[in-house]
């Protein structure tokens, strides 16, 4: 008996691994059901890049004992790639955004995506809503 059975046999579980895990993380996306980051899914099954989705960042800043809320313009703060990756969905960015947003007067932010999906009639909204004294973004999403 020689040794190249073995060694092929070794090989043989490697490239089937290897394959079962190509296949096990975009099925993983798809029956999880987020549909947001289609980083580890099969594109071209996709649809995530054919949805329109608009951002707006907000903040609530302390003047005078009440809340004023304003709009920031997020491509005066923002590199455009982040913009790219708020508009996506990319909850990391969302949070580390509204983190970064939370320094006095600023009590609260809030980031607005309205996105129309294809096929779709109406437009969905999403809101990230961080309370600066809590640090816990609360996603909420419109019916």
């Amino acid at each position: 008996m020689t040794l190249a059975p073995l060694h092929r046999r070794w090989s043989d579980v490697f490239i089937a691994g290897f394959l079962l895990v190509q296949v096990a993380l975009p099925l993983g996306y798809y029956l999880s059901g987020e549909g947001g980051d289609e980083r580890f899914s099969w594109r071209m099954f996709s649809s995530v890049r054919l949805s329109h989705c608009d951002v707006a960042l907000t903040e609530g800043a302390l003047r005078q004992g009440a809340v004023h809320w304003s709009r920031v313009n997020l491509p005066a703060v923002l590199p455009w790639a982040w913009v790219g990756l708020l508009r996506r969905g990319q909850e990391a960015v969302i949070a580390r955004l509204l983190r970064s947003r939370c320094a006095p007067p600023v009590t609260e932010a809030v980031i607005e995506r309205v996105c129309q999906h294809p096929g779709e009639g109406r437009r969905r909204t999403e809101r990230y809503r961080l309370a600066c004294h809590a640090d816990v973004v609360v996603r909420e999403v419109a019916p």
